[in-house]
């Protein structure tokens, strides 16, 4: 805050910015943004890694997007960086597995809404 209100504008990104926390044994490798959990090597963020996000961030999508948002950022960076042969498909790999909406934790109620209606939002 205190930069904001002397310059009026954000501090500019700092590439690696958004360092996951360390605790957490599946984090990823970095240039290549593969699984540093042992026995792991999956991609990055891997089956057990999204399931985790998911989970702690089931109240609040959009600061998960956010936080994955910030990850790919890093990913392309360290892509340009450092060239590999393989391809990656970024929006898939980081963003496109999270879904819209978190489903609420009761599940839809009986009888709330038409007949067949799941309770959720499209």
């Amino acid at each position: 805050m205190a930069i904001f209100s002397r310059s009026s504008r954000l501090p500019v990104r700092q590439p690696g910015a958004s360092r996951p926390e360390l605790t957490d044994p599946y984090v990823p490798s970095r240039p290549d943004w593969n699984c540093k959990a042992p026995g792991c090597g999956q991609p990055w963020p891997c089956e057990t890694e999204k399931a985790e996000l998911l989970w702690t961030f089931r109240e609040a999508r959009l600061v998960l997007r956010m936080y994955l948002a910030a990850h790919m950022q890093d990913a392309i960076d360290d892509a340009v960086r450092h060239p590999f042969d393989v391809d990656i498909d970024f929006w898939p790999r980081f963003l496109g597995w999270v879904p819209s909406v978190a489903p609420h934790p009761a599940g839809p109620e009986a009888g709330s809404g038409p007949a067949g209606a799941t309770g959720f939002p499209c």
